[in-house]
């Protein structure tokens, strides 16, 4: 647990199917693909963001929230 839970509208994870899963938010949410951004710490993080044509986000156990700001905006 980083302590992000506040940043986010949500939060998904295990069982459900990444791919499927962003899916669902894009469709709940009335959203396209260039508006959702991933962010994960695995290859199947990755994956599933190239799936459905959305940005992502590589996150490590030495990454900081406050990186997301530069990596969104420079990316």
């Amino acid at each position: 647990n980083r302590g992000w839970t506040g940043y986010f509208i949500g939060i998904f994870g295990y069982p459900n199917k990444k791919a499927e899963t962003l899916q669902l938010i894009k469709k709940q949410e009335g959203i396209d693909s260039s508006e959702l951004i991933v962010v994960g710490d695995g290859e199947s993080d990755r994956q599933s963001a190239e799936e459905n044509d959305c940005r992502f986000i590589h996150v490590d156990r030495d990454f900081r929230l406050e990186h997301l700001y530069t990596r969104i905006n420079h990316a």
